[in-house]
């Protein structure tokens, strides 16, 4: 009788898991935080794609699957996933789909922000500034050069910016204003936060332009799979991995992050399978600490 009040809690216990995991849906064109998230589209009730990432994820329960539309526009937000309710199971990981869309740290710089400092110089004040902001020129990195730290602004080319606490400096070209150019900078520090969960799979997602990191591994992260990302210009590194946490990196391409490609610090440990980290100048592919442990893995 004994094991067979086992076996049936076994049962239950399985059955609760797989009935509790639901596709969450979301899209920021045509969806609302009002709805539910459990329909692709609108059915006129209560049923329809929930708007941003982050309501998903206040909605979601343990071995949920968040799966975001690609639409015209990229998801501008920061979202953090923690603890039991953002974990998943071996069978049943807790899973964000991508879909191809985009995950986006910046915004445009008002051109009412934008201040005249002395000849071609422009300035700006942005929220948060820091060792690691960002400018982008038409939706790129645009070249960040030094400031000496003399009261007189360094000699930089056109189109190209630094910092001084507590702007952000541009250099434009002769006879043009800085709202002439597709200037934006970066708002949110992180993309995707993840903190004490495990069994989570985040795939086919770009994810860029944010101040730090553009998913960052901070603790006791275990069991995690980042698959088939893209993680481009952002003001550290694409991925941090730190803490004791440990996170696989599989078949992503990273590149033009400022400081480092994938950062690895703590006692963390990382395994990098058939990824393409992008090798530019002197910045490294992979900053390590002396207690992280890397693994690198390229299959035919």
């Amino acid at each position: 009788m004994h094991l067979v009040r086992l076996a049936l809690l076994g049962f239950a216990i399985v059955t609760a898991g797989s009935v509790s995991a639901r596709d969450l849906f979301v899209n920021n064109n045509t969806g609302d935080d009002r709805w539910d998230g459990s329909k692709p589209a609108y059915d006129g009730n209560t049923a329809g794609p929930i708007r941003s990432i982050g309501r998903a994820l206040k909605l979601s329960r343990r071995g949920d699957h968040i799966v975001l539309a690609k639409t015209d526009q990229p998801y501008r937000e920061s979202i953090t996933l923690s603890g039991p309710r953002h974990s998943g199971g071996v069978l049943s990981p807790f899973e964000i789909d991508g879909g191809g869309a985009t995950l986006e740290g910046s915004r445009s710089v008002p051109a009412r922000a934008w201040e005249h400092a002395q000849g071609d110089y422009f300035r700006f004040r942005p929220s948060g500034l820091g060792p690691h902001q960002m400018l982008f020129l038409d939706g790129v990195p645009a070249q960040r050069a030094a400031d000496a730290g003399q009261k007189a602004l360094p000699m930089i080319e056109p189109k190209s910016w630094f910092t001084r606490d507590p702007f952000v400096y541009f250099r434009a070209e002769e006879k043009k204003l800085p709202d002439q150019y597709a200037l934006s900078h970066a708002v949110y520090d992180v993309g995707i936060t993840l903190y004490g969960v495990e069994n989570v799979v985040i795939h086919d997602l770009v994810v860029q332009g944010f101040r730090i990191d553009g998913v960052q591994a901070a603790d006791n992260v275990r069991d995690c799979i980042l698959s088939g990302l893209t993680l481009r210009g952002n003001g550290r590194s694409g991925a941090a991995v730190s803490g004791s946490s440990q996170l696989e990196i599989a078949a992503c391409l990273v590149g033009s992050n400022a400081q480092a490609q994938v950062v690895c610090d703590g006692h963390s440990r990382t395994k990098l399978t058939n990824c393409d980290l992008v090798k530019e100048g002197q910045i490294p592919t992979i900053q390590r600490a002396k207690d992280a442990k890397v693994e690198e893995t390229q299959t035919p």
